[in-house]
């Protein structure tokens, strides 16, 4: 009877065979009741070594009769716990599936037998061999096998490596199963094979049934709607977790605990024996959630790099996959995500909608705009139907790529597809039309957002905020965070710095300082954004004194200054006339490795050239020719023959812009001067200014000043205003090279650019290279120490002056009236007299201002002794000349 019974039930199955289980079981068969029993090694899960076996003969009751042949990594089949299994099969011919690592038995019928009883209590033994005895038809008389009590297996992992023992974590068990019947129908718990992985399948107790869903290390019974039998021992309910979330637990938080740079150990891989595609995503969703992003690839990687036809490559589905293609976002590894894609393609694996909204994420952040567009428009190729996560993403693609009109059409596309919009969409919205500088429409997005029934969040109000702060309106920008605090929603380190924002954009830096010490007392982090937004507001308020105070509190904090925190406080020194204090800044953040844009650029060379001082221009040369070989405000190359030949500068500061005519001058001299007259382009042009149509106004300052210095300087170049742009000065190739080939070009270079190392001819006759060496150190001063000392005399010159007028002060009220009388002649006297002595004649206004301060004091002077005052001002004045 149980042979033609299970000779059905292995019918019914889709085994396919040893090697496909895991790679480390074995087969039994047994013919009739005397036979002989194979039994496998590891020969598939290293596909380098041959699958092994030992034979055995059993006799009617199934004990073994026969000596074992061994053959290489066989298992002896008289060990007693495989005795103890025999008598249970009772001669059947049937397939037992021996599982390493302590795994158990496993039988098509009777399920699981589990390992020895080294890692099991009495108890449990005896229900698997009752659970064999059910399975053959038996009765089962409560007798534990013999030898079942001292037997001792060692526990061993893949190619018989013995596995340390990891505390709570118990090995996987190959073979376990859970029980799983259809709807209205008994069932014993049992899938095919192929749907497992190395024998582990999933069990789920039918509706309206009654079930023996075998699950995991027992049997649990069950029935009603799709209840689920748990991992609580034999046939025990529990409230622990449901099998594969303790499963993901315990394999993410076994991998958290290695050390960094070690490798994943052989338990964990074979943990994964007991997952399939969504929980290994979820696996990996978890590393990526806990920081452990190499390792969740390391894992997939793992998976990945398994032979064809491995059991774990079933594993590698759309799930996993696609949570591969997430963890690429933290890593900003485009190319890897787009790998991954098309390695799903070549798998014949089917990409949803999760799977390209995933990949549109990880372009967003590489900042490939559009090949995230390209990515929906390849899955709207697929007959993929996108969802409103994917509408999101796409919102976000069109707000930081400008287009808001584009963003804002997908809220009627949404619709016209039947997908309603969420409150995170209109979010997403709000956040893009700032993005695109354009507040009054995301205005009118929260105005059809409350038409459309959502209630705004924090990160509404964030986000009107923010839109109200660029649109100049500070009242209603507090208006909004007083009924943010009203509602109860959360104000965050973005609510803050907002808010700081607008009113840095208001010129209210009071204001902004007074919101950043509620932040704190608040006990909400100020993040990088939040310090620079306030040192911009102080600098614009001209408080660079301040703004040097919160920049050191940000780095007190452990706030690490990025180029924007830089920038900011450059332009707050340079507002305060601190270019030393400003040039210092700079070199500091070279020194912390922080990469300079041509912002930064803009506002030290700016803050180096307004001084007028001419070391300070000279660095501020050596940093503009820094800034061009990184590749900064540069300009087409002069080659012989040009058509046409512009400089540009348009919007750029004032010092970056003579600095770039300067050099471009110097270039066009050079080219004329070597290749000849003939070689100048045809047209030379220098713009200031794009016209009204540009999206960046010119430099006023510039365009006046450019203008200015042509017209001062004789040079040819006249304003084109019959082209709609009084902001280009045009002129001819060959006056422009007569010009630069002139006296008058050279003799006015230094003049106009002091800091130039390219001396006029005039000077540079018959001077030898150490007295030009000379000019050049005389006008170089790499530490500032000529400008501080110039800055020490300036120092105590003004203090003694102030001096002087604080103990002179003129004082009407004490001159006396014999004075105040006579002073008018005196100071004609003061006049003659220096005129006779043949001396300048701020001297005598010297003198009367002396005669002023005397008698402004509290000496009294009788008026007969006025004249003689008068003369010895004179003489003080002259002699001090």
């Amino acid at each position: 009877m149980f042979q033609n019974a299970l000779r059905g039930t292995i019918m019914s199955r889709s085994w396919e065979g040893a090697d496909s289980l895991v790679g480390m079981v074995g087969s039994m068969n047994i013919n009739g009741k005397v036979g002989t029993v194979p039994v496998g090694g590891h020969g598939s899960f290293y596909p380098q070594m041959a699958h092994t076996s030992v034979y055995g003969t059993t006799d009617a009751g199934g004990a073994v009769i026969g000596p074992p042949t061994h053959q290489q990594g066989a298992i002896d089949l008289g060990d007693p716990y495989m005795s103890s299994v025999a008598p249970f099969l009772n001669g059947a011919q049937t397939n037992v599936y021996h599982t390493n690592n302590g795994g158990g038995y496993h039988h098509p019928a009777a399920g699981l037998f589990p390992p020895p009883p080294y890692q099991h209590q009495q108890q449990q033994q005896q229900q698997v061999a009752a659970a064999a005895a059910a399975a053959a038809g038996a009765p089962f008389m409560g007798q534990i096998p013999l030898g079942m009590e001292s037997y001792i297996m060692p526990n061993l992992g893949w190619g018989g490596q013995a596995i340390q023992d990891n505390g709570s974590f118990k090995a996987p068990w190959f073979g376990k199963t859970r029980g799983r019947s259809g709807p209205n129908g008994n069932g014993n718990g049992q899938h095919n094979g192929g749907n497992g992985r190395g024998g582990r399948n999933r069990g789920r107790n039918g509706n309206n049934a009654n079930n023996n869903g075998n699950h995991n290390n027992g049997r649990g019974n069950g029935g009603g709607n799709a209840s689920r039998s748990r991992r609580s021992g034999w046939g025990e309910s529990s409230d622990a977790p449901a099998p594969e979330e303790a499963d993901v637990e315990s394999l993410v938080a076994m991998i958290s605990n290695i050390p960094p740079g070690q490798d994943l150990s052989d338990n964990i891989y074979q943990s994964l024996f007991r997952l399939q595609g969504r929980s290994c995503a979820l696996v990996l969703k978890e590393l990526a959630r806990s920081g452990l992003h190499r390792r969740a690839s390391e894992l997939f990687d793992w998976v990945r790099a398994l032979d064809q036809g491995h059991p774990l490559q079933s594993l590698l589905d759309v799930y996993s996959y696609t949570a591969a293609i997430s963890l690429c976002i933290s890593t900003h590894d485009v190319d890897r995500a787009l790998g991954l894609a098309s390695e799903m393609k070549a798998a014949s694996i089917p990409r949803n909608v999760h799977t390209y909204t995933a990949l549109m994420n990880v372009c967003i952040k590489c900042s490939k705009h559009e090949l995230a567009l390209q990515t929906y428009d390849t899955m709207r190729a697929d007959r993929c139907t996108p969802n409103v996560v994917t509408y999101n993403t796409l919102i976000d693609v069109h707000g930081k790529m400008g287009r808001w009109e584009e963003a804002v059409a997908i809220l009627g596309a949404m619709k016209a597809e039947g997908i309603e919009p969420v409150l995170r969409t209109y979010n997403t919205l709000l956040i893009a039309c700032n993005m695109c500088s354009q507040p009054r429409e995301a205005m009118a997005v929260y105005r059809r957002m409350l038409d459309e029934g959502f209630a705004p969040n924090s990160t509404t109000y964030n986000a009107l905020i923010s839109a109200y702060g660029k649109a100049g309106q500070l009242d209603r920008v507090m208006e909004v965070f007083q009924e943010m605090v009203d509602r109860g929603c959360e104000r965050n380190v973005i609510t803050y710095s907002s808010l700081i924002s607008a009113c840095e954009k208001a010129g209210r830096w009071e204001l902004a300082l007074e919101l950043f010490q509620e932040m704190v007392r608040e006990r909400c982090t100020p993040n990088t954004v939040t310090f620079n937004s306030l040192i911009t507001a102080l600098g614009q308020g001209g408080q660079w004194e301040k703004a040097e105070e919160v920049f050191q509190e940000m780095q007190s904090q452990g706030c690490t200054p990025d180029v924007v925190t830089y920038t900011a406080l450059i332009s707050s020194l340079e507002k305060g006339g601190q270019w030393r204090r400003a040039l210092s800044a700079f070199e500091r953040m070279r020194r912390q490795g922080c990469r300079a844009d041509s912002i930064v650029y803009n506002a030290i060379i700016d803050t180096l050239w307004e001084t007028g001082v001419v070391w300070a221009q000279r660095q501020a040369l050596g940093l503009f020719r820094t800034a061009i070989g990184e590749g900064h405000f540069g300009q087409a190359r002069l080659t012989p023959g040009m058509a046409r030949a512009d400089v540009n500068l348009h919007a750029m500061t004032a010092g970056v812009a003579m600095l770039c005519l300067y050099a471009w001058l110097v270039s066009l001299k050079a080219l004329v001067a070597s290749a000849g007259p003939a070689a100048t382009p045809i047209r030379v042009a220098i713009v200031t200014d794009r016209g009204r149509g540009a999206k960046e106004q010119g430099n006023l300052v510039v365009k006046e000043a450019v203008a200015a210095l042509m017209s001062g300087w004789g040079a040819p170049f006249k304003p084109q205003s019959e082209l709609g742009s009084t902001g280009t000065l045009e002129a001819n190739g060959i006056d422009v090279a007569t010009w630069l080939l002139s006296d008058v070009f050279e003799g006015q270079l230094f003049a106009y650019f002091p800091c130039t190392d390219v001396l006029p001819t005039v000077a540079n006759a018959g001077q030898s290279p150490g007295a030009l060496a000379s000019v050049g150190a005389m006008l170089d001063d790499p530490g500032s120490q000529k400008e501080s000392a110039v800055e020490q005399r300036c120092t105590e010159a003004f203090a003694a002056v102030r001096l002087f007028e604080k103990t002179h002060c003129l004082a009407l009220q004490n001159m006396g009236f014999a004075y105040l009388q006579r002073r008018s002649e005196l100071v004609a006297r003061c006049a003659d007299l220096t005129a006779a002595l043949g001396i300048r004649s701020e001297a005598g206004h010297d003198a009367v201002l002396l005669m002023d301060r005397v008698m402004s004091t509290s000496l009294a002077l009788a008026p007969e002794l006025l004249d003689l005052l008068c003369t010895a001002c004179v003489y003080h004045r002259c002699k001090a000349s």
